[in-house]
């Protein structure tokens, strides 16, 4: 049994990504795959429906250049207004999602999502609106949340609302996981060598 029928998921990567100085999707994961890949792969592997990569239209350009390979059930969602934010970017990528799905998203800054982790949320889908999985204290990625909040961010009218104070009106559990790699955030070279235990050096 697919444990994983009437999932989607949307992977946010419409940054600018100024602070790593190039797009963080095409950032080495191995000597195989870049973020992009390994995280799709992931999703797609587990056997979610849809697995959707909101992108901003250089990355877009670039990434097509490539002639990258993805699995058939991935798509992409070109955002044309990447100034607007996570919430602007999550809507634009939920409103190609089946409405009747409930939806993983993550932000392309953290590649280690496991098929553990997936499946640890995704057992626990029935007890809460918004599942977030935690290391310790600390929220990390990928979240999941049920069909009436993919409805009412589509539906929101404020594309500027942090998504984090958006969830927030909604039954949230925290669910306690012994993976600090859902704590990862690469958004800069510190980040990178940090989290790759100073990869390349």
């Amino acid at each position: 049994m697919n444990q994983f029928k009437q999932t989607s998921c949307v992977i946010l990567s419409a940054g600018y990504s100024l602070r790593m100085g190039m797009p963080k999707a095409l950032l080495e994961f191995d000597t195989n795959q870049t973020f992009i890949e390994k995280i799709t792969d992931i999703y797609a592997s587990a056997g979610i429906d849809e697995v959707v990569v909101v992108l901003q239209p250089n990355l877009f350009e670039l990434i097509f250049s490539k002639h990258i390979l993805f699995a058939e059930k991935v798509t992409f969602v070109e955002n044309l207004h990447p100034e607007l934010g996570r919430f602007y970017s999550l809507s634009e990528g939920l409103k190609t999602i089946n409405p009747h799905n409930s939806c993983f998203f993550q932000n392309i800054d953290n590649p280690f999502t496991s098929m553990e982790i997936l499946y640890s949320l995704i057992q626990v889908k029935d007890e809460a609106e918004v599942i977030i999985p935690a290391y310790g204290s600390k929220k990390g990625h990928p979240v999941l949340i049920n069909q009436r909040i993919v409805s009412n961010i589509v539906e929101c009218s404020s594309n500027e609302m942090p998504i984090n104070s958006f969830l927030q009106q909604f039954n949230m559990k925290h669910l306690s996981v012994n993976n600090p790699n859902v704590l990862a955030n690469v958004n800069s070279e510190e980040d990178y060598a940090k989290w790759f235990q100073k990869k390349g050096q």
